[in-house]
């Protein structure tokens, strides 16, 4: 088939082919249905690169200058798709075709006519691990910066894979200047056995890398969108408390008013019901301002906030439940503003989800007194200072065999429960970095169950 000139190269050509061409199709395949744009630019460059191995092994049979000019200009073309794939994901700038268009014609231009005057096993080797050996380097730091903004652990896989053609085209780079050497991948000598096992570890890497990376993206794509729903339901719990909140003030604004008719009163009792008015008016303000915030619906965009302040936009609902289930509120909040890189609506949505497993485990077996506290800190973990949300109540407790797995979805002690809540903060935390912890409380603590979150505080 290769037409090789010994059975060990027909194999490897087999062997090669199988992987730079089997696994990026595998991956294609296993992403049916969370393929975007984006993906298509990626794997469209690995078609490139697969284009490139084909011309590679049909070395014997066809022109030189298919197998190894047209070839190596194809590897160009796969950097360049790659890289524009992950730099879409974290921005919006218009994509530099042109640029791509003229480099890449440059350099086959350029290696072509090295080849054309005989140059290609040395100089042309050199040009050309040079040119991968940078846009390897781009793809590497692309890839980084991938990896920070998604909090992926398949970026690192990619990485490692650009990593690996950095290693090698550097290495070989080297070795053409300071030795002479231009290490032929065929010799089958240690240095181009392993420079072969690099090409096929790097593409297992960047397949199965940017698969992981796509399911992992669409997992959170997913997350973040059953939270916007799920923000509507998760109000169901507080319904009848803002109802409350919203007629009792009206209805006292009212009274308030009806009394200040002049009706013989004094300055001074018309001044205290204006303050008292003017008072209700700000706490009905207040109510509405927090329910607005709470039905925002917007793109996770993770921002700088100081969750001190960001705690007394909706406190006041949280109160009002409580009271409504005649529930004693602690708050032992920090009064320092601390800055944490998050978005506020998700860090809602996760604290009064854990506030609704509260009341709900308060209205289950009810103690004497009933008590939820919500209590906020600073903690060093790590070298790192985390700031820390902790809520206790007083109730049942947690079931022993829930503890290990609270986080994990579908589990759930509630009869009418569908276990997510849990799962779906954690994942949110995981994307800020952050943890989340659940212990049951000894009888010396007053029993009942504690949850805490502990998310990193910004650096200033």
């Amino acid at each position: 088939m290769f037409n090789a000139p010994h059975p060990a190269i027909a194999l490897l050509f087999a062997f090669g082919l199988m992987v730079l061409v089997v696994l990026p199709l595998l991956a294609w395949l296993l992403l049916h249905g969370h393929r975007d744009t984006k993906a298509h630019l990626w794997f469209a460059g690995t078609g490139f690169y697969a284009f490139t191995a084909v011309l590679f092994s049909l070395q014997y049979q066809v022109p030189a200058w298919l197998a190894f000019d047209v070839g190596t200009t194809s590897t160009v073309v796969f950097f360049f798709l790659m890289h524009e794939a992950m730099r879409r994901e974290i921005s919006q700038a218009p994509a530099r075709w042109g640029a791509m268009f003229t480099l890449t014609l440059s350099f086959g231009a350029l290696y072509g006519y090295v080849d054309y005057v005989g140059l290609r096993p040395t100089l042309g080797f050199f040009i050309h691990s040079v040119t991968f050996s940078v846009l390897a380097f781009f793809n590497l730091r692309m890839a980084l910066r991938l990896q920070k903004h998604f909090q992926s652990r398949a970026c690192w896989v990619m990485a490692f894979a650009f990593c690996l053609s950095l290693g090698i085209n550097s290495t070989r780079a080297l070795m053409i200047v300071f030795t002479g050497d231009t290490v032929p991948l065929l010799t089958f000598s240690a240095l181009s056995n392993a420079f072969l096992m690099s090409i096929f570890l790097g593409t297992i890497c960047y397949s199965f890398g940017y698969w992981g990376f796509m399911l992992e993206k669409n997992r959170d794509q997913m997350v973040k969108l059953n939270s916007r729903f799920a923000a509507v339901s998760s109000l169901a719990v507080f319904n009848t408390a803002i109802v409350h909140e919203i007629s009792q003030p009206l209805q006292a604004v009212q009274l308030c008013l009806n009394n200040l008719r002049p009706a013989a009163q004094t300055t001074q009792e018309l001044e205290t019901g204006l303050d008292r008015a003017m008072s209700l008016v700000r706490k009905l303000g207040h109510t509405v301002s927090a329910l607005r915030n709470l039905m925002a619906s917007q793109q996770e965009r993770p921002s700088q906030v100081n969750v001190s302040e960001l705690l007394q936009e909706f406190l006041p609902i949280v109160q009002v439940e409580c009271n409504r289930n005649q529930v004693q509120f602690e708050q032992r909040l920090l009064s320092q503003p601390v800055g944490v890189q998050l978005d506020k609506i998700l860090l809602e949505r996760v604290v009064l989800n854990l506030v609704a497993n509260a009341l709900d485990a308060l209205k289950h077996v009810r103690p004497s007194w009933p008590r939820l506290v919500l209590h906020t800190y600073l903690q060093d973990i790590a070298g790192k200072p985390h700031w820390c949300l902790r809520v206790q109540d007083n109730g049942p407790g947690i079931a022993p065999e829930l503890l290990s797995s609270i986080a994990q979805p579908l589990q759930t002690n509630k009869e009418d429960g569908v276990g997510v809540g849990l799962a779906l903060a954690n994942v949110m935390l995981r994307q800020w970095q952050g943890e989340l912890h659940a212990r049951n409380l000894s009888p010396l603590e007053g029993g009942g169950a504690e949850v805490e979150i502990r998310i990193p505080v910004a650096r200033t």
